[in-house]
């Protein structure tokens, strides 16, 4: 069985879409959980009030107009606390998990994957974004590229953005510890002009967070997401610990789409300047991040985000420049929030 983990934060709104989206799966065989990071607009409350409903209405906009209409199960809502099992519980049900407090995505997602592997039925983890929507045969195709040969490890989907679904978003991502940036793989291509599987499999360094799906043997190698990160990079992370273990590899299913909303709940894009919070935690962990590829990278980062703090008041953006300069503080005294 396949446990799907979903992470909540003030974003009952999307986290609805998305199990819509779920509803309309051709793969029975899964469980989804919902972990609710301590949200205050009444997330779970809203969440089971929609479970309750007969007939809710269905999504509409970019990306619905190529999903399914009719759902194929109905939504069968269970509360539980993050302490208890799901081995109870049938599958295609959603549990929503309420853990009251925000433990950042790794938490989180580790929440979700801690209390899904004491079901002995699960096989897989499915760490999805809650702003996304997905085709129909999405977890099947995942579910297929997993099992393909023993040697993989992590599968990544091909991510388009939802509000233009025809535009890739990533298939894969790529980092340079020599620079210092990441570069997501085919980003703003068609689906038509996309690098071949092997072509990709030989540049990514990590798949995408927003979609990550993996066999419990992956996470029994490498253990949790680390969750010192609290936001971003914990994907890299996992990606550095997968190849220092030597315990397989990473590839992507070109064929399971996943529409992206990029960053909808906590405010960073590709395509305009991200959030204060999430402008200090990708300084912050950049330096944590780099850290652990040696110091001479972790200098690099460094000077990297110095250069950075006057280029945001060059540009009268003096918060964009307090958030970085609260990010490196925070990186080098060990500090964890902004």
């Amino acid at each position: 069985m396949i446990a799907i983990i979903l992470v909540n934060w003030n974003g009952y709104r999307d986290t609805i879409e998305c199990l819509e989206s779920l509803l309309r799966q051709n793969a029975g065989d899964f469980v989804a959980l919902v972990i609710d990071n301590g949200s205050e607009d009444d997330s779970v409350d809203n969440l089971l009030a929609w479970g309750a409903e007969v007939d809710p209405p269905r999504p509409d906009g970019p990306p619905w107009d190529r999903l399914p209409i009719a759902r194929v199960r109905p939504a069968r809502m269970i509360r539980r606390r993050q302490h208890e099992g799901i081995a109870d519980v049938a599958a295609g049900s959603i549990v929503i998990v309420e853990t009251g407090a925000n433990h950042g995505f790794a938490g989180a997602n580790n929440i979700g994957m801690e209390m899904a592997r004491r079901d002995p039925r699960v096989a897989h983890f499915w760490l999805l974004n809650n702003d996304t929507a997905v085709e129909p045969e999405c977890a099947d195709r995942l579910l297929a590229a997993s099992v393909a040969e023993p040697r993989v490890a992590i599968v990544g989907a091909r991510l388009m953005f939802h509000h233009s679904p025809d535009m890739v978003q990533g298939v894969g991502a790529r980092f340079n510890p020599w620079t210092i940036s990441a570069e997501a793989i085919g980003l703003g291509a068609s689906p038509t002009t996309l690098p071949t599987l092997s072509e990709i499999e030989r540049s990514i360094s990590y798949v995408m967070g927003a979609s990550m799906f993996l066999p419990v043997a992956t996470y029994d190698a490498i253990g949790p997401m680390e969750e010192a990160y609290f936001l971003y990079f914990e994907e890299l992370d996992w990606a550095l610990r997968l190849a220092r273990a030597g315990a397989g590899r990473q590839t992507v299913a070109l064929d399971a789409v996943v529409y992206h909303k990029e960053g909808g709940s906590i405010g960073t894009s590709m395509l305009k300047r991200s959030s204060e919070k999430s402008l200090f935690y990708m300084n912050r962990n950049l330096v944590l991040y780099t850290r652990k590829l040696g110091v001479f990278f972790a200098a690099i980062a460094v000077v990297r985000i110095l250069f950075r703090i006057p280029v945001y008041f060059i540009r009268y953006d003096a918060s964009a420049a307090k958030s970085v300069g609260r990010a490196l503080v925070a990186a080098l005294s060990g500090r964890k929030g902004p």
